[in-house]
């Protein structure tokens, strides 16, 4: 499997679990909203924060900004989507699990075994 199309796999399926777990659980949204949020999530962030923030800034600052980026864009989906419910705490909990997912995937892409978080 290519790099790439194994680091989007691994992005989504991360985002999709960090989402089950706080979006789903939390605030029990159906599975498909909480997909279809993960997958525009995950598209938002590699296209942000691995092809931007990632090579300028390094592993923290992407992993933390990952982390902002996808409170506010699961916000944004929420907003326009009123099936999708959110609350601070659900979006908190997600934020801080998405930067430690990126942190994680970011060093294993640099192919150390913990990330510099």
């Amino acid at each position: 499997m290519h790099k790439t199309t194994a680091a989007l796999f691994w992005k989504l399926a991360m985002t999709f679990g960090s989402g089950l777990a706080t979006l789903g659980l939390l605030e029990r949204n159906p599975t498909g909203w909480v997909l279809l949020s993960a997958i525009i999530i995950a598209a938002v962030n590699y296209l942000v924060g691995d092809l931007m923030l990632f090579p300028s800034f390094g592993n923290l600052i992407a992993a933390i900004g990952e982390g902002f980026l996808a409170v506010a864009v699961a916000y944004v989906v929420a907003l326009f989507n009123p099936p999708l419910q959110t609350s601070a705490i659900s979006l908190a909990i997600f934020g801080a699990l998405i930067a430690m997912g990126e942190g994680i995937l970011h060093g294993s892409l640099l192919g150390t075994p913990r990330a510099a978080l």
